[in-house]
């Protein structure tokens, strides 16, 4: 059977003057032609002699200088796999940062594997600039993400999320009705504290709540976690479902993606000398963009 990936890792040039896909044709038992798809997609990197930082690397032709490191990851399937691209959409676009909705589906960022199912990669190729990403949303999470030019935007906008100074609302559909109308959830995940927000929109027929959930901390999960412990796992989450048999069969019906989605930020002007400075806030239309916020 033939083997579907391969990696090459920690090799250095031997030689001055080598074009990189030779050597990689070398190591590995693919045509050059999908070793060109692999460095389009994102999946080959170097690291220049004396540099520290590994690279992505997009030309098959580049040539090697003595002592060059380079690394090369193939995976068929990843190497196939296409994302939905055309359902992002931009909602904010400043000289110093811009706001995108990011469909359920598309990763925001690329793996050693390649980046050409992701949002960040989308933008570099649509701008032919360099693109600095700010945060995240699982692949599987729809929402708004930002994205800065500059390394000073980068620096400024990285700042307010590692401080929780963005406010972030989101919408999730989660198994059974909520007693309360709304509530908090402070279980700490992953040794530390966490805290959520959550206000029922909805209490459906087929025993669903519609949710708003306001996320204070920003632990890995979180909301699919806290939902999770309080009783209530969002809709389509396979990972965080517990062990309730009903659950688990009702979710064998569910799409592939968990009913979650990220419908707004709100922050203050990282530019700003004041408290009483602009702020920005950008919220999507979920009855036009969230499928699982309609009936």
């Amino acid at each position: 059977m033939k083997k579907s990936s391969y990696s090459v890792k920690g090799v250095h040039a031997e030689k001055d003057s080598q074009k990189l896909i030779e050597v990689i044709a070398a190591k590995v038992p693919i045509s050059k032609v999908v070793i060109k798809k692999v460095f389009t997609a994102g999946g080959a990197w170097l690291k220049k002699k004396g540099r520290r930082e590994l690279l992505r690397v997009r030309r098959a032709d580049t040539l090697l200088a003595f002592g060059d490191a380079f690394e090369f990851y193939y995976d068929q399937d990843l190497l196939e796999k296409s994302a939905p691209l055309d359902e992002c959409f931009v909602l904010e676009d400043n000289p110093r940062f811009c706001v995108w909705f990011k469909a359920s589906g598309v990763l925001s960022q690329g793996t050693k594997y390649g980046d050409h199912c992701s949002l960040l990669r989308h933008l570099e190729v649509q701008t032919k600039r360099e693109i600095f990403l700010i945060h995240r949303l699982d692949r599987e999470v729809s929402g708004l993400m930002v994205f800065a030019y500059t390394r000073d935007a980068a620096r400024r906008l990285s700042m307010l999320w590692s401080q929780n100074l963005v406010e972030k609302r989101y919408l999730a559909l989660v198994y059974g009705h909520l007693k309360q109308s709304e509530g908090e959830i402070t279980f700490p995940l992953d040794g530390k504290s966490a805290k959520s927000i959550y206000k029922v929109r909805e209490l459906r027929a087929d025993m669903t709540t519609l949710v708003e959930i306001k996320i204070i901390s920003g632990r890995l999960h979180q909301i699919r976690r806290h939902m999770q412990m309080i009783g209530h796992p969002v809709v389509g989450d396979r990972e965080h479902t517990g062990t309730d048999a009903r659950v688990i069969e009702r979710n064998k019906d569910w799409r592939s993606w968990p009913a979650l989605a990220a419908i707004s930020l709100s922050f203050s002007d990282p530019w700003g000398r004041k408290e009483s400075d602009k702020r920005f806030h950008y919220e999507i239309d979920e009855s036009l963009y969230v499928s699982f916020a309609k009936k």
